[in-house]
């Protein structure tokens, strides 16, 4: 990159980026404000692109940002021509080039080191407090924002949160900012033995199985990165902190004779098909029809967020909630039925391109990192990989990666006045 655009570049960050980034982790857990900062910044994105079109061709992290989301545009764009349910895969495809521009918007800021653990501290509290919030709801029957306990058909109460029946998945995917606070906060601060059991049980009280997987997935990850990077001795009381807390949070779980709820997920060591689908719920229904989709549609599928039209007909007739519009409750073949085999394979690329990046970073990167590809693992089935909810939070999340990569090349302001002082 020229001086010149360096220096254009500079003048567009922010120099209270940490603020900016509180406000979208606040937006996460209040789910539809989420949604209002990331148009906002599609906003600011599109007249940061026009104004500055040839800074943002020679910046590597927007170009590599922008790479990875075409890896999900073009699948999306070409699975619109004979889609199932073609108004609706446009506004998808839409709202997934508004993310680009978004993210063009948050990568100008900069987040020094300081910054960074500040911010993961933050994150940390805000989350902790969603948690509380979803906790008080199963108590005292509302939480405090008024909003009711979800009676759910099959499982009793659950804690919605402010983010309705997303609330689960959310927290599962933003688990590795509760994990990074604990580690920051040591063995021997109490609040670092109360989040993750406070954090475990809001995930349990969902209701939603996927999410508890997820977020155990997350842990394991986020440990072995710990261990590879600080080295087995240094890591191991926060591993002790996560598995002990998440251990404390099951147990409170059990205690609030809600276990019953989940022993059902035995039956996923049954041969019995009926007690299989039971275990699952129902999902295997929706994947045999998704599996016969796509094998009918292989080239593009059958249209983004086009799987619950066409699908509709064939599930009514086996599914216990007929004439409703399903998503396919597997992000792999969500991406497979609806993009086809070139959003299959488009798909594959983005991992490992991604994986291949992060493998390269440091610690603090690998936060967000492991958070983003938890938003979009393959085995994920709570929500859908194209909605609003979740689509929004893994972009935002590999834009905040972007951002952090770069915090450890860059020195802090306090350090830049000491070198400023140091050459006089």
């Amino acid at each position: 990159m020229t001086a010149s655009s360096a220096s254009t570049i500079s003048s567009l960050r922010t120099q209270r980026a940490h603020r900016l980034w509180t406000l979208l982790f606040i937006g996460f857990v209040l789910g539809a404000v989420h949604q209002q900062v990331m148009w906002l910044l599609a906003l600011a994105g599109v007249f940061l692109w026009l104004k500055y079109r040839q800074v943002w061709r020679e910046n590597t992290e927007v170009r590599f940002y922008w790479g990875l989301l075409c890896l999900w545009l073009l699948p999306a764009a070409v699975s619109c021509f004979d889609s199932a349910d073609p108004e609706r895969s446009a506004r998808t495809l839409f709202r997934l080039l508004s993310y680009g521009f978004a993210g063009t918007a948050l990568l100008t800021t900069v987040l020094n080191t300081p910054q960074v653990n500040w911010l993961w501290r933050v994150a940390g509290l805000i989350l902790l407090v969603a948690a509380v919030d979803g906790i008080v709801q199963f108590v005292v029957g509302i939480n405090l924002t008024g909003d009711p306990v979800l009676s759910d058909w099959r499982y009793g109460d659950r804690i919605t949160g402010t983010l309705g029946i997303d609330y689960g998945p959310v927290l599962a995917v933003l688990s590795p900012f509760v994990f990074e606070m604990v580690r920051q906060s040591g063995k021997r601060t109490t609040i670092a033995w109360l989040l993750i059991p406070l954090f475990a049980l809001a995930v349990l009280l969902s209701g939603s199985r996927a999410s508890f997987a997820l977020m155990a997935v997350g842990g394991g990850v986020y440990l072995i990165a710990g261990f590879v990077h600080f080295g087995r001795r240094a890591f191991l009381a926060p591993a002790m902190l996560v598995v002990s807390g998440v251990s404390l949070g099951v147990l409170v779980f059990i205690g609030f004779d809600q276990g019953e709820h989940w022993t059902d997920a035995l039956a996923l060591f049954s041969f019995s098909g009926e007690q299989l689908n039971k275990a699952l719920s129902l999902r295997p229904f929706i994947w045999q029809e998704a599996w016969t989709l796509l094998f009918q549609h292989p080239i593009n599928g059958v249209g983004v967020r086009g799987f619950g039209v066409a699908a509709m007909e064939a599930l009514s007739a086996a599914h216990t909630l007929p004439n409703q519009k399903e998503m396919p409750h597997l992000i792999v073949l969500e991406v497979a039925v609806e993009t086809g085999f070139i959003g299959l394979a488009c798909y594959g690329y983005f991992l490992f391109s991604f994986l291949r990046w992060l493998l390269a970073q440091s610690f603090s990167t690998w936060v967000p990192g492991i958070a983003a590809l938890l938003a979009l693992f393959p085995l994920g089935s709570s929500l859908s990989v194209y909605s609003m909810r979740l689509a929004g939070l893994a972009w935002a999340l590999i834009a905040l990666t972007l951002v952090v990569s770069r915090a450890g090349q860059r020195p802090s302001e306090e350090q830049n006045v000491a070198g400023a002082l140091a050459n006089e």
